[in-house]
């Protein structure tokens, strides 16, 4: 009976040991694990850390990029010299709109000169000064331009400055704008974007398949200023052009 005894504790004793030892090495193989996670998560966190701030970086230097050409650019110099020919027509003949000319020509080269510093202005704001700049190229297009804005009052949205003026102003430079085949276009709000909208007849001075510069930069200041892309459809008979709108 005796060396059956001491044979079940010497068992009893082995059988603990084991599973000791299987604990120690799970813990072990546990702590070793976590240690490798760890050191892998870290590595990564760490490179997806460095390629955020080398792509912000790169983001940075695209927008003052972008800044700087759209300064460059400003309003169409053209633009100054044809208002200038259309209002000394005004002067004689038409003394009172001539000095309504006037007035919309001030206020959009002291909007350019105010706003030139910022990266987004309201809405309300920005549809003021297309306003103005359609004032004046109706004038002198006549029935050529067909102008709507479908976006109602009230908008508390911001955009990038001289940004919608600009698409405009693209609309207007690039396509054909005459009594027999006017230019119509269209600005409305849908779903988080202003939408500019134009017939398409573009001049057969004009190359296709390449984006104006100016639409460029616009690309690249919203990207970097809201992480939104800017959308643009370009179809046989219409160029449309869609804005990300940004929340105060």
């Amino acid at each position: 009976m005796i060396p059956i005894q001491s044979t079940g504790f010497l068992w009893g004793m082995s059988g603990e040991s084991v599973f000791y030892d299987v604990l120690v090495k799970a813990f072990f193989s546990t702590v070793i694990n976590l240690v490798v996670f760890y050191f892998y998560s870290t590595t990564l966190i760490s490179n997806n850390w460095i390629k955020a701030v080398e792509k912000n970086e790169e983001l940075k230097r695209e927008n003052l990029l972008a800044r700087y050409e759209a300064l460059k650019n400003q309003v169409n110099p053209h633009f100054l010299f044809n208002s200038l020919n259309t209002l000394s027509g005004l002067v004689e003949q038409q003394p009172e709109l001539a000095t309504g000319f006037i007035k919309k020509l001030s206020d959009i080269y002291r909007y350019v000169l105010d706003q030139n510093d910022k990266e987004l202005v309201s809405i309300h704001d920005e549809l003021k000064f297309v306003d103005d700049y359609v004032f004046l190229s109706r004038i002198r297009l006549g029935e050529g331009l067909i102008f709507h804005s479908h976006i109602p009052d009230g908008q508390t949205f911001q955009v990038v400055p001289l940004g919608i003026q600009m698409l405009v102003e693209n609309a207007i430079k690039h396509n054909i704008a005459s009594d027999d085949m006017p230019l119509t276009i269209e600005m409305k709000l849908v779903s988080g974007f202003v939408i500019v909208q134009n017939n398409h007849q573009m001049k057969k001075t004009i190359p296709s398949g390449k984006l104006p510069l100016g639409l460029e930069n616009l690309k690249k200041r919203y990207a970097y200023l809201s992480g939104k892309s800017v959308e643009i459809i370009e179809t046989e008979d219409m160029f449309t052009v869609k804005l990300p709108l940004v929340e105060f």
